[in-house]
């Protein structure tokens, strides 16, 4: 693993930062830091740049429909970006059970839910409102018993607060991130930037890209299988 420093010395040398034989001088390495770390964030909100989106569980309290998540929040995490999605765990089965629920994204389908306090076993959506510092989870219909909930976020990429920090990446982001660095820092400092280094950048990108998208698979509803007759795909016919 290489540190914020070496990554940052590498991004300034692609950039023509440093004339032959000159070394990285304290401002330099300062206004990189600054900037790799504002970049990352940036690419914290770029779903194709997400490498992982973890599973969570957090135990939901009978007759609580609202709980805060995010530092010192009642589910006590990292901020996430995004909840892509989420379920209601029945532990009273064994193995326990995961049931998916339907994730509100817009506050005109939370404000048509008539009944926000209606109680029942299992919860059928939430509405996470995006505030900040903590988001607010919304659980409906509000739980009468203590299950968990299982959020599945998108994970963020490690900051580096100091130079002597580690950068730690999943294979092939490294590259990806020195040399968009470097199309960063050119700009910053007024540096030409050619189209080579645009294109190294964008393709190192694209690489991560490809492997971070989603691939939505073909699922057939299980009563098809089950002797009930059947169904052509081509055709799109059934009996």
């Amino acid at each position: 693993m290489r540190t914020a420093e070496q990554t940052i010395t590498r991004a300034i040398r692609i950039a023509g930062g440093l004339r032959p034989g000159q070394q990285t001088n304290e401002s330099q390495l300062q206004t990189g830091l600054e900037i790799l770390n504002a970049m990352l964030d940036q690419w914290d909100i770029d779903r194709l740049a997400v490498y992982h989106v973890p599973r969570e569980t957090y135990t939901l309290t009978a007759g609580t429909g609202s709980y805060t998540l995010g530092p010192g929040g009642d589910f006590d995490q990292e901020r996430p970006v995004k909840i892509e999605f989420a379920g209601i765990v029945n532990t009273d089965t064994t193995p326990a059970e995961e049931s998916p629920v339907q994730i509100y994204r817009d506050a005109q389908l939370w404000a048509m839910v008539a009944q926000k306090l209606d109680t029942a076993r299992y919860a059928l959506a939430i509405y996470p409102e995006m505030t900040f510092p903590l988001i607010t989870v919304n659980v409906w219909p509000v739980p009468d018993a203590a299950l968990d909930l299982a959020l599945y976020a998108w994970a963020r990429l490690l900051k580096a607060e100091t130079l002597a920090v580690e950068l730690a990446f999943p294979p092939g982001y490294e590259n990806a991130v020195v040399k968009s660095l470097a199309v960063e820092l050119a700009q910053e400092w007024r540096l030409p930037v050619t189209a080579e280094m645009y294109r190294q950048a964008r393709a190192a990108k694209a690489d991560i890209e490809r492997v971070n998208a989603p691939r939505p698979e073909l699922r057939i509803d299980p009563w098809l299988t089950r002797g009930h007759g059947y169904f052509d795909i081509e055709t799109g016919r059934s009996g």
